[in-house]
């Protein structure tokens, strides 16, 4: 039974930074006549079709505005990542920041892989074994059989042509389940990412509104935007290293050696 619409409290940080984007670029739009306009749209959706029925209605309405403002926020991030991505290519800037910044997931995850190779390929060896009892009968020739495993997928990580197609297809030859766990880690850092841009812009588009606010509790909101901004990069890098470390898992349980235990698809984790 699917049961997903029960889990959609996990999408109300997404859904309210859509609806926040899409209520500022109106602002940008429409300035001081904003507010105007959601009055008059109110009374009229109550007018045609009563307080009930026009409640339903406000929240679809919101429902589509959230959408919309999510794929916006989408499009626009994926331009400034890219800006991003061709500042920090600069030799200066690639030895000072940290591997959580420079690398997309996927590329971070293989970055960690090489690093602590051993550690990870030995957790690997011990989960092949204890899946497979039978292996560790013979342990000598199983090891050769490990080694020469293990060495196989070295080489094939190390000679990744096309890293988005060695991540498409980890993901595509997983269980739903860990295709919507992925998912959720992966939004997690895009809705962060998606906050910089709502807050930083909020203090600009709060002067556009007929609101007496002071010079001075402006400066506060803009500086506020930028201490979230440089607070939650920590969150940031945390987020990324968590999100690669199950990449790793995902990507290397594609190659595990003996005799795998029984996988379930479900539609969530």
């Amino acid at each position: 039974m699917n049961i997903e619409y029960l889990r959609i409290y996990k999408k109300i940080p997404r859904a309210v930074l859509g609806t926040t984007f899409f209520v500022e670029i109106c602002i940008l739009l429409r300035r001081s006549a904003f507010i105007s306009d959601i009055d008059h749209i109110i009374h009229l959706i109550v007018n045609m079709a009563g307080n009930v029925i026009g409640g339903v209605i406000f929240l679809l309405l919101l429902m589509t505005v959230a959408v919309i403002g999510v794929k916006i926020l989408g499009v626009i991030f994926f331009f400034m990542d890219t800006i991003f991505r061709k500042i920090i290519s600069l030799r200066y800037l690639n030895k000072r920041l940290p591997p959580e910044l420079i690398f997309t997931p996927f590329e971070l995850s293989l970055y960690f892989l090489k690093k602590h190779k051993k550690q990870v390929l030995d957790f690997f060896r011990g989960k092949s074994i204890s899946s497979s009892p039978a292996l560790s009968i013979d342990y000598k020739k199983s090891m050769k059989n490990f080694h020469k495993h293990e060495n196989f997928i070295l080489n094939h990580i190390n000679n990744l042509e096309n890293i988005e197609l060695a991540h498409a297809l980890s993901y595509y030859s997983g269980v739903t389940q860990e295709q919507v766990l992925e998912d959720y880690l992966s939004e997690k850092i895009d809705d962060l990412k998606y906050s910089w841009i709502v807050i930083l812009i909020t203090p600009a588009l709060i002067s556009m509104l007929d609101i007496n606010i002071s010079g001075y509790v402006w400066s506060l909101l803009f500086i506020l935007s930028l201490v979230w901004i440089f607070l939650s990069i920590p969150l940031l890098i945390r987020l990324k290293r968590r999100y690669a470390y199950y990449l790793i898992w995902s990507y290397l349980d594609t190659f595990s050696f003996g005799e795998l235990a029984q996988t379930v698809d479900r539609e969530a984790y």
